[in-house]
C-alpha cells in the first residue's frame, strides 16, 4: 500500500510540476507565444484554398518513425510555414510506433518552420495515465513543451501496476 501511495504522490508531483513550473519560473509571461496569438487573431493563413480532412506528420524521431501527426477537419496552408486548422487532433506516438496519446483543440495556428503552435478555445492533452484540459494552449515541438494558458484541469486516471513509476 505504501508503494501505491508513493507512486500516486510521484505522479501528482510530476504532473503538477509540469503544469505549474512555467509560471513559477517566470517563463509563462506570454512572450513565447505572443507572436502566435497575435497571428492567430489576425489574418495569417486565412486566405488560400481550404483543405478538408488534412493529415500530415509534424515531427519524427531520429530513427525516422513519426512522433506526432496532425489531423484537421479544415485547414489552410500559407507562405511562411503557417498552417491554420480547426477541429484538430494531434496523435502522439512512441518510438516503437505505439500510440501514446493525443492533443485536441478547436482551432490552431502552427508554424512549421519554428515547430510551435498556438491553439484557441477548448484544448485537451490525453495520455494513458493523465489528462490535461483547459482553454488556449501554446506548444513547442523543439522544447517538448505544452502550456495550457487558462482554466487548466488535471485528471489522473486509475493507477495500474506495472506502469511508469512502479518500482
Amino acid at each position: 500500500m505504501r508503494r501505491f501511495a508513493d507512486n500516486i504522490l510521484w505522479m501528482l508531483c510530476t504532473c503538477c510540476w509540469l503544469v505549474t513550473m512555467p509560471v513559477l519560473c517566470g517563463e509563462a509571461d506570454g512572450s513565447e507565444w505572443a507572436d502566435l496569438a497575435a497571428a492567430y487573431a489576425g489574418d495569417i493563413a486565412r486566405g488560400g484554398s481550404p483543405i478538408e480532412e488534412l493529415t500530415f506528420p509534424l515531427e519524427y524521431f531520429d530513427s525516422g518513425r513519426v512522433r506526432a501527426v496532425l489531423h484537421a477537419k479544415r485547414a489552410t496552408i500559407a507562405d511562411g510555414g503557417f498552417v491554420r486548422a480547426s477541429e484538430i487532433r494531434v496523435d502522439l506516438y512512441s518510438e516503437t510506433g505505439q500510440k501514446e496519446g493525443w492533443l485536441t483543440a478547436e482551432g490552431c495556428l502552427f508554424n512549421r518552420d519554428d515547430k510551435r503552435g498556438y491553439c484557441s478555445g477548448a484544448v485537451a492533452l490525453v495520455r494513458p495515465e493523465v489528462e490535461l484540459h483547459g482553454k488556449d494552449l501554446y506548444w513547442s515541438m523543439e522544447e517538448q513543451r505544452i502550456v495550457i494558458l487558462s482554466e487548466s484541469r488535471l485528471v489522473i486516471k486509475e493507477w495500474k501496476p506495472g506502469k511508469k513509476g512502479d518500482k
